[in-house]
């Protein structure tokens, strides 16, 4: 490195003046004859101990010392190849002059290293610059950095480099397989060119989600069979489902980060609890996991993948059905219009019904009958809460009995789509319809049948999310699939003490995914629960007031063991929440539209051919 400052140019001047002198000094030819007037070589008598000189015997000899001589004066004018370089000033002290003694010795094979030793001249003497001097001593020789450099010549290091790469190809494809074959991409979404290794593993992924056993023997010719939807084959129809969970994925995945959300450690448990399964079925067959892993999803698929691909999904899923539909969610007045479009659909009747009959069929039967009918209807004289004690009064024994009870006619909150007759529907569901309002309508055979409205009221009980899981009792006479009668027990309160929270019900899932597919346990989510979809004892568990999230439950039945988990009440009433799943479908699919055209999906068949049905 050259140091540019004035001092070294005034350094190189003097240098360069001096040069001449030296170089006539130090470059006599040998065959010339001597110089009568030039200074006697001296006697041995005359050389001085090695303390005295600083210089041992066999330390260098003459014509070593010219060649460093030469070198050092010529550093300044001479560039040298070592970026660390630094010019030294001066190095024409060095020249040999009569003060200097030195004898012929032997040379010593060695490499010296130029470095630093300071000069003990007079700093007022303008005419000695500040210089280095080459030490010859064998103990102060150093390594030169430029020395240690390889000279490796460029055919021979092109030579290597290709050697190198051979062999790392060659390594590829021993241990990761046919390179085409894995780098060819099967199916393009949008800008992603989506991996062998992913697309077979979501393949397999969404076949075994629809109960496809790939392990079958007659599984590769089922799916050559006419697919649904107008597909040829239940491989393509199958193939264009995994294209659209692949698309819906990337599509989502892009817009949830860029509203800000992210993966988190739920959906990374949950992708480990699915690998984590994958290691159960391994251990069954003595298999280690990667090679269950390349068996069951293809040859480049990995635990790593699976754990990255599976979070993502689990993580837009859950954007999906809740971050993103609850942006998309109806305005206060975007629901308020729909449920005045459409009121039959959110709203609840209330009535009391009854009819009045003989066992007799005859004409004067049904005329007495009819005639009691309208007497009730007069004497509640528009008081809805009379009906049951008024038409007691037209009855005996048992029936009159069962009339004197409270409220033993009422019908409360009945949904339109719960009521069969369409004449009956139409009645109750008439927006005029007001408490009190009666009608008889007439049987097959002309009995009368009343009908006391009550009240309409909207779906103003929010509805209830709950996770089921059944597990079902095996039945040898008639081949039901389930747990033996000896294991169902012992088997459910294992799995129920399991359950800590909905991630846990979640992985039950995966747990029993085999049971789960032979029909042995069933799992179901129901979000949208109201009073009347379950059996009273199952009604009445979950709308208990009391109840709140994470509460569970264990039910044994006859036939089966069920779990039941509560996952949550909605904030809303539900006619909101009835509104407002078909305005946010709707927004959700004007998004979709909006953005599918940036990740339509094509398939390529050049990548698409090495996707197995069967991993081999």
């Amino acid at each position: 490195m050259k140091k540019h400052d004035r001092k070294n140019e005034d350094d190189r001047k003097a240098v360069k003046d001096i040069t001449p002198k030296e170089e006539n000094a130090s470059s006599v030819d040998p065959d010339m004859p001597a110089d009568p007037d030039a200074p006697s070589a001296p006697d041995e008598s005359e050389i001085t101990s090695p303390e005295e000189t600083g210089y041992a015997p066999e330390d260098l000899s003459s014509a070593e010392i010219s060649e460093v001589s030469e070198e050092a004066l010529s550093a300044d004018i001479v560039p040298s190849d070592d970026p660390d370089f630094e010019v030294a000033e001066a190095d024409d002290m060095l020249s040999s002059s009569k003060d200097d003694k030195w004898i012929d010795a032997e040379p010593v094979p060695m490499e010296l290293g130029a470095h630093e030793i300071h000069s003990m001249i007079s700093d007022d003497d303008p005419d000695a610059p500040a210089f280095t001097e080459i030490s010859t001593r064998p103990s102060d020789a150093k390594p030169n950095k430029s020395s240690k450099k390889m000279n490796i010549k460029p055919l021979m290091f092109l030579i290597v480099m290709a050697i190198v790469a051979v062999l790392v190809l060659i390594w590829s494809v021993i241990s990761l397989g046919n390179l085409n074959e894995r780098m060819t991409s099967p199916i393009t979404v949008g800008n992603h060119d989506v991996s062998n290794a992913e697309f077979s593993f979501m393949y397999h992924y969404v076949l075994l989600e629809n109960g496809v056993d790939i392990f079958k023997p007659d599984t590769e010719k089922m799916l050559q069979q006419p697919g649904e939807n107008g597909f040829a084959t239940y491989r393509e129809y199958f193939l264009d489902v995994t294209a659209k969970e692949i698309q819906a994925t990337y599509m989502l995945y892009d817009d949830a980060t860029a509203h800000g959300f992210s993966i988190t450690q739920d959906h990374k448990d949950r992708a480990q609890a699915y690998v984590d399964w994958l290691k159960t079925k391994a251990d069954a067959i003595h298999v280690d996991l990667d090679t269950y892993i390349k068996g069951t999803f293809g040859p480049y698929v990995n635990k790593s993948l699976i754990l990255s691909v599976l979070s993502k999904v689990y993580f837009t899923e859950d954007y999906s059905a809740h971050q993103k539909l609850d942006e998309l969610k109806a305005t206060p007045e975007q629901a308020e219009k729909a449920y005045q479009d459409a009121r039959n659909s959110y709203d609840l009747v209330s009535y009391r019904v009854l009819r009045i009959t003989f066992e007799q069929r005859e004409e004067s039967y049904v005329k007495t009958a009819n005639l009691h009918a309208e007497q009730i209807i007069e004497k509640i004289a528009g008081d809805q809460s009379k009906f049951e004690s008024t038409a007691a009064q037209y009855f005996s024994g048992e029936a009159q009995q069962r009339l004197l009870v409270p409220d033993s006619t009422l019908h409360k909150r009945v949904r339109y789509s719960e009521i069969n007759e369409s004449e009956w529907r139409s009645w109750l569901f008439d927006t005029s319809r007001a408490s009190g309002d009666t009608v008889i309508f007439k049987d097959d055979y002309g009995f009368p049948i009343i009908f006391c409205f009550v009240e309409r009221v909207r779906q103003d009980e929010p509805l209830r999310n709950v996770r089921f899981f059944y597990i079902n009792l095996e039945n040898p006479e008639t081949e039901t699939p389930g747990i033996p009668a000896s294991e169902i027990l012992p088997l459910s309160q294992t799995i129920f003490d399991s359950i800590t929270d909905e991630a846990s019900m979640i992985t039950l899932e995966t747990t029993y995914a085999d049971q789960l597919m032979d029909g042995s346990m069933r799992a179901v989510q129901q979000t949208s629960l109201f009073p009347g979809n379950n059996t009273e004892e199952i009604d009445d568990w979950i709308f208990d007031p009391q109840r709140k999230s994470g509460d569970k439950i264990l039910l044994e039945g006859d036939t089966q063991i069920l779990i039941l988990f509560y996952v949550e009440a909605s904030p809303n009433p539900e006619w909101y929440d009835r509104v407002n799943s078909f305005i946010r479908m709707d927004n959700y699919q004007a998004f979709v539209s909006e953005k599918i055209a940036n990740y339509s999906y094509t398939f390529h068949e050049d990548g698409l051919k090495y996707i197995k049905d069967i991993p081999s």
